[in-house]
């Protein structure tokens, strides 16, 4: 719908030459818009609701948070992957704090292995220190191990909406290393 302003006045007074001039001031912004439904009006230039005072509305990107750009990027990549009872695939999920590995079946919608930063060492004292590229290597070790104890020797490498990059590459590169192929 166009904007309708009103005419502007002139100020003759202070323009000896007769040239029509005009104020910023002169226009009525504070006014609402003339031919909108009750519903929709608002004050052009005044703060709305919530605004702070001298604020005008404008229409603002709202910015998504990572992990929803990360889950969305996640949904385009499953629609292309898939694992099966054969080759299952290696999903991954990265936290602040662990990381965590599954090899899942999904004609059969089940785990079929997991690790996990979260679990005890060898040692059995303690567990992996979590997030850090030592830690994901050794929990690229240990799912490769398991799998391996399963017969699974090939997977589909699901990044889970990740960079292939730091703990995702050094968990892929540790898992290779233990003999799975993707």
């Amino acid at each position: 719908m166009p904007l309708r302003l009103r005419a502007p006045r002139c100020l003759p007074d202070e323009n000896p030459t007769g040239v029509r001039t005009t104020l910023a001031k002169e226009f009525r912004w504070d006014r609402p818009v003339p031919g909108t439904r009750p519903h929709q009006r608002k004050l052009l230039g005044a703060p709305q609701p919530g605004m702070k005072a001298g604020a005008k509305d404008t229409k603002m990107l709202i910015k998504s948070s990572k992990n929803a750009t990360r889950e969305k990027i996640h949904n385009r990549i499953r629609k292309k992957l898939a694992g099966t009872t054969v080759r299952p695939r290696l999903n991954v999920y990265r936290s602040v704090n662990h990381i965590y590995v599954q090899l899942i079946d999904d004609a059969q919608q089940a785990t079929i292995v997991s690790a996990s930063s979260l679990e005890q060492g060898k040692d059995g004292k303690k567990h992996i220190a979590g997030g850090n590229i030592a830690a994901a290597k050794q929990v690229g070790k240990l799912i490769a191990e398991r799998a391996k104890a399963k017969g699974i020797e090939s997977v589909v490498f699901d990044r889970g909406g990740y960079l292939y990059h730091g703990r995702i590459k050094a968990i892929a590169d540790a898992a290779r290393e233990g003999g799975l192929k993707f």
